[in-house]
Order: structure tokens, then sequence, then C-alpha cells
């Protein structure tokens, strides 16, 4: 079981700000273990952000999954704009990516910020990339 507690806590405990300041953003925020992250951050009083494409996804990343913004990846010019804009237009605070596609363009939701992160994947997985 896959469980996103963990690198929330670290979230909150290492950004020093209030915790409803907290953006934290999923990447394909449509999928089981992006869903229930969503959750948990409202949960723990983090901002979401859910970034997908296709019909529905919105409503249900933000009426499911309790997400306060959303970001239909095909619709809009430059994502990793969008994601610096709604995050304050100082980046993303914590990227949570449970899809192996959704990698490469993650490190751009940060800007100009030191990048501390965590690959946690099964070796089917890390042989796929």
């Amino acid at each position: 079981m896959l469980t996103l507690h963990g690198p929330f806590r670290i979230l909150v405990e290492h950004v020093h700000l209030a915790s409803t300041m907290i953006q934290a953003v999923f990447p394909g925020g449509r999928g089981g273990v992006r869903l229930q992250g969503i959750q948990l951050a409202l949960a723990m009083r983090l901002r979401s952000l859910a970034i997908d494409t296709g019909a529905g996804k919105e409503k249900l990343c933000k009426e499911v999954g309790g997400a306060q913004h959303f970001i239909e990846s095909r619709k809009v010019e430059n994502v990793a704009r969008e994601v610096v804009r709604i995050c304050d237009r100082i980046s993303a605070h914590g990227v949570f990516v449970t899809a192996v596609q959704s990698y490469p363009s993650s490190v751009s939701y940060f800007f100009k910020q030191k990048i501390n992160s965590t690959l946690t994947s099964s070796m089917v997985d890390v042989d796929k990339t």
C-alpha cells in the first residue's frame, strides 16, 4: 500500500508557512492514489492543485477529491507558468507524482527553488524508464 502521509508531513514541517498557504500539486489528479492524495491534502488544510485532461476530470478532482484548483493541461498554453501563477507566483511547494509519465514536466513547476525529491517506485517502473 502506498501512503502519501509521510511526504505531506515532511512538506508541512519543512515549509515555514501556514499550512493553508502550502500548495500541493498533483499531476494527473484523477487516479486512485492521486485522488486520495488530494483528499489527504484537504484533511491537512493544504491547498491542492490537480492537473489533468479530459471531460469530467475537473469535477471529479474538485467535487470528489476536494482540490481547490484545477488545470486542464490541453487548454493551457504553458502548464508550468499556470502552476506558478496559481501558487502565488512563487512556485509549487510540493509535487506528488504517482505516474512516471509526469516526472519530466513536474520539475518545471518549481520556480527558482532548490528541489529535494524522493523517487519511490518498484523495480519494474525503474526498468521501464
